[in-house]
């Protein structure tokens, strides 16, 4: 997997490549399995049209994300672009059982 930083938040994007970083020396997986990059757009359209990538995941904008499509379509073999466009502060939720009955659990486990 690698990441591309997002350059307005280098410190918040070396903080979670930590914690990530970590989780794949805990689990015993392949040294190399995540990397991140630094870097604007052309390193974005750049990773996107490298040969190795087969997928694309993303948050942003509406002009990144369709960037991103366009540069996948451009591609021998077209790959997914899953993209959350338009956006910058996403919610990754977790499953979780709540004793407060139905809807909390997805509520009360979600980070910003």
């Amino acid at each position: 997997m690698v990441v591309k930083a997002h350059p307005s938040h280098p410190g918040t994007s070396e903080i979670v490549a930590g914690a990530v970083a970590a989780a794949v020396a805990e689990r015993g997986l392949a040294e190399g399995v995540f990397s991140m990059v630094y870097g604007g757009a052309e390193t974005g359209q750049r990773l996107a049209v490298h040969p190795a990538v087969r997928a694309i995941a993303f948050t942003g904008s509406r002009a990144g994300g369709l960037a991103l499509m366009a540069a996948a379509r451009s591609r021998p073999v077209p790959i997914q672009v899953h993209a959350e466009m338009s956006s910058v502060n996403p919610y990754s939720c977790c499953p979780r059982r709540s004793t407060r009955g139905p809807g909390r659990s997805a509520r009360n486990s979600c980070s910003r």
